[in-house]
């Protein structure tokens, strides 16, 4: 049992690193989703990115530590 208990900074690379795999996973899905039907695709726009930065104009950013 005591092999399971892990020193914080092990935890914190263990969620990192799980993270990691999710968001691999996720892109492979996307990339997989692309080829297949690439008539879906849609091409990203200056307009869509004008509305993203309006929407995040006020959105404040910071970093935490843990």
């Amino acid at each position: 049992m005591a092999d399971k208990i892990y020193p914080i900074a092990h935890a914190k690379e263990d969620t990192n690193e799980d993270e990691s795999v999710m968001l691999s996973l996720f892109l492979d899905f996307l990339l997989k989703d692309a080829i297949k039907n690439p008539d879906q695709l849609v091409p990203y726009t200056q307009k869509m990115s004008d509305e993203m930065d309006e929407l995040l104009a006020n959105v404040v950013f910071t970093k935490t530590f843990s």
